[in-house]
């Protein structure tokens, strides 16, 4: 076999590991995108919607008057919870019934005061999951 022959042969075999190797690259930056955006956003995501679920306590203490800020306090729920969505492995089929059944409490179109608890308690458990998620990622 010429020297000729070899050092084709050579080439394609590198340019076949180049190949495979750029694709485990790829794989490991997405890898590495998904864990970023786990710790860089979810504490933002976390720290609003407490902030919200703050808002609809004191708005409850103020039923049926504030039902209009109540109503305006879920849409800003299900705003962060569809941008936390994709964000999310192992929560979003938590995600999901959260999203639907404040979509359900939508439909209706004027939150009862019992649904609106249920609405706050369910946000308040979904924020405590996303804390222990955030404490997990650290380990990640």
């Amino acid at each position: 076999m010429p020297l000729r022959d070899w050092v084709t042969l050579i080439a394609e075999l590198s340019s076949i590991c180049g190949l495979v190797v750029a694709i485990g690259v790829l794989f490991q930056t997405r890898a590495i995108k998904k864990a970023f955006v786990i710790r860089a956003r979810l504490p933002e995501s976390s720290a609003r919607l407490k902030e919200i679920n703050n808002k609809i306590l004191k708005d409850l203490g103020r039923l049926p008057g504030a039902r209009n800020d109540i109503n305006s306090a879920f849409s800003q729920v299900q705003a962060v919870l569809l941008n936390l969505k994709p964000k999310l492995r192992g929560e979003k089929k938590l995600t999901t019934k959260l999203l639907e059944k404040l979509k359900r409490g939508e439909r209706q179109n004027d939150f009862s005061n019992d649904l609106a608890w249920e609405f706050y308690r369910d946000i308040q458990g979904f924020i405590v999951t996303l804390e222990e998620r955030m404490k997990d990622s650290k380990w990640d």
